[in-house]
């Protein structure tokens, strides 16, 4: 199967720090993220943290696992699903926001993949490719009032 990855760039009109600290709290994790995940909101994300997704009945079907943390530059987690037809490799299906300072504000890549390990990879790459996750945190970055 071909790889299957979701590459989506941004440009916010602030500064590095203020988008970290808009994609690393768990409180606001649950207003931009496509699906919203759990999290615990009492304990202060970090390398090694978990980002869990669940279905309605609380049962998780998604896990993510913090595997790099750069504060203000980039974060990573490794994906691991309950319908996969097999454990992921380390590295080899992962969720990432990378910052970059540029043009007086900070550039975000976000990557999604490869999901091809995934019964339903086309859906979830057709979401993501669609997903306006980057248009909510660049939202909640430039206009914090709202």
């Amino acid at each position: 199967m071909k790889k299957l990855t979701v590459k989506r760039a941004i440009q916010i009109q602030a500064t590095a720090a203020k988008v970290w600290e808009i994609i690393v709290s768990p409180s606001a994790m649950k207003r931009w993220m496509l699906v919203e995940p759990v999290v615990d909101e009492s304990v202060p994300f970090a390398l090694g943290s978990r980002v869990v997704w669940a279905h309605d009945t609380g049962k998780p079907y998604l896990t993510g696992t913090v595997t790099m943390f750069v504060p203000g530059k980039r974060l990573v987690l490794d994906l691991s699903d309950v319908s996969w037809r097999r454990q992921a490799k380390a590295g080899e299906v992962t969720y990432a926001l990378a910052l970059e300072e540029a043009n007086k504000g900070t550039r975000v890549t976000f990557s999604l993949g490869d999901l091809s390990i995934d019964p339903e990879a086309q859906m979830w790459y057709d979401a993501y490719a669609k997903s306006r996750e980057l248009e909510a945190i660049r939202e909640m970055a430039e206009n914090p009032g709202r």
